[in-house]
């Protein structure tokens, strides 16, 4: 068992980089990137996202869930916590297309610099489109995640 979930916490301990990388990538955009320079950003960190996301929903990951599961980890340790939190996790992220995930990064990414533009010249109109697409994007997200309602 130990062998099992310390390949899961390598796992996503890398995932968690790549999530660390895209967050910084987002944090430079709001600070200190070039102006003309948001469709390349917005590429990268949807390619990081869709990395961290793929990297996450190996069958590997699975099969290593399955496993720990079923080792009886006792409820309430850290062990038993993280697998469960994972399984959550993992159960969700896999219900997504990684090519859904990398559009919703690319398009917020935009539509942060769309905002700002908007916001400065009091022009929702500039706007307008980038929310639609975000919306239309997370409508997808909704359809693939499933609800009851």
């Amino acid at each position: 068992m130990p062998e099992k979930l310390n390949r899961l916490r390598t796992i996503l301990g890398r995932v968690r980089d790549l999530e660390t990388t895209a967050s910084v990538l987002e944090w430079d955009q709001e600070t200190y990137m070039p102006a003309g320079a948001i469709e390349a950003r917005a590429h990268q960190i949807g390619t990081v996202r869709q990395l961290a996301h793929d990297l996450f929903t190996t069958d590997e990951v699975g099969e290593l869930l399955d496993a720990l599961e079923g080792d009886g980890l006792a409820d309430g340790t850290v062990e038993a916590d993280i697998v469960k939190v994972t399984r959550r996790d993992y159960d969700r992220a896999t219900r997504l297309p990684p090519t859904l995930v990398a559009r919703l990064a690319r398009a917020s990414s935009i539509a942060k610099e769309a905002w700002k533009e908007a916001r400065d010249g009091d022009r929702f109109d500039v706007f307008a489109p980038h929310l639609r697409s975000i919306v239309d994007l997370n409508i997808e997200k909704a359809e693939a995640l499933g609800y009851t309602e």
